[in-house]
């Protein structure tokens, strides 16, 4: 009998769970490294999720983030998906004619 398909959502959640005290991301700012936990990781997703429907975001929308390759990005691109929207990155450095496309597709 083949295993149930796991959602991303699912599978997110029971990452952080299983591993909530472990080191799932780290980042150097002015040259210190800080480290975030996967239950860290679970919590400000969810903050940015929440925080997203509280705003009127829905299943099947678009977020678009416009940031340098930051913690902050994978929160908020992870909050997106689990509350049922779809993420876009955009680079800084992206010309706005390339901006303007990914915005209109």
């Amino acid at each position: 009998m083949a295993a149930p398909i796991e959602t991303f959502p699912a599978a997110f959640r029971r990452r952080c769970r299983e591993s909530a005290n472990h080191v799932a991301l780290r980042e150097k700012r002015l040259g210190i490294w800080r480290e975030h936990t996967w239950a860290d990781y679970y919590d400000r997703a969810r903050a940015v999720g929440l925080g997203l429907v509280a705003l009127g975001l829905g299943r099947g929308d678009r977020v678009a983030i416009h940031s340098e390759d930051r913690p902050e990005w994978l929160f908020t691109e992870i909050g997106a998906i689990c509350v049922g929207a779809t993420s876009l990155g955009i680079y800084p450095t992206s010309p706005p004619t390339e901006v303007e496309y990914l915005l209109a597709h």
